[in-house]
């Protein structure tokens, strides 16, 4: 007697691949993405992997804005 494991409807996101997402995102639109133009499913994988969001960003060596600074377009 074992458990069903659903099939997940999404991809898990690696910590690696969080990272080249971000990196692949800033080279697509010359800046570095903020939290609201990224996916949930992305952002959240930022947040379980790396703590926060901005801990994310700095790892992939991305610029960190300060909270309520739009970023430079």
């Amino acid at each position: 007697m074992g458990f069903l494991r659903r099939k997940r409807k999404y991809r898990r996101w690696g910590r690696e691949q969080v990272l080249e997402e971000l990196r692949e995102w800033k080279k697509r639109h010359g800046r570095a993405p903020t939290a609201r133009e990224v996916s949930p499913l992305l952002l959240s994988a930022a947040v379980r992997h790396f703590g926060s969001w901005a801990r994310a960003k700095r790892e992939a060596g991305l610029e960190i804005y300060p909270p309520g600074r739009k970023s430079s377009r």
